[in-house]
């Protein structure tokens, strides 16, 4: 999937969350993450998707991966780093494993390593 299709789909996922169609959503992000694992934007509005249906623990974990892919956000560096250490969970870890972001020997340096932000 390309940039233009993961882009696309997203917004398919964005109109499903507005109409409050969360599950199928997050099918949609699902979708573009499956093939393009940084995508940010998939990332934060899957990260809201389960906020809205109660996954908080998934919500949260979302939300820092996408702060990890956006350094651009609008968020200075330093709020930027409290915010990915605020949500950290070791589910972080193992999404940026599986997906070849990182090798578990880059992982076993913790949250506080510059890796992460």
């Amino acid at each position: 999937m390309d940039k233009k299709e993961a882009k696309k789909l997203t917004k398919v996922g964005i109109k499903h969350y507005k109409q409050e169609r969360y599950h199928e959503a997050l099918e949609c992000y699902n979708k573009v993450l499956a093939e393009n694992p940084t995508f940010f934007r998939a990332l934060l509005e899957k990260a809201n998707a389960l906020l809205k249906i109660g996954r908080i623990e998934e919500g949260r974990t979302f939300a820092c991966i996408s702060f990890m892919f956006n350094p651009g956000y609008e968020y200075s560096p330093k709020k930027r780093e409290k915010y990915i250490k605020d949500l950290w969970t070791p589910k972080v870890k193992d999404y940026l494993i599986k997906n070849g972001l990182i090798s578990e020997s880059d992982s076993n340096q913790g949250k506080d390593s510059k890796l992460f932000y």
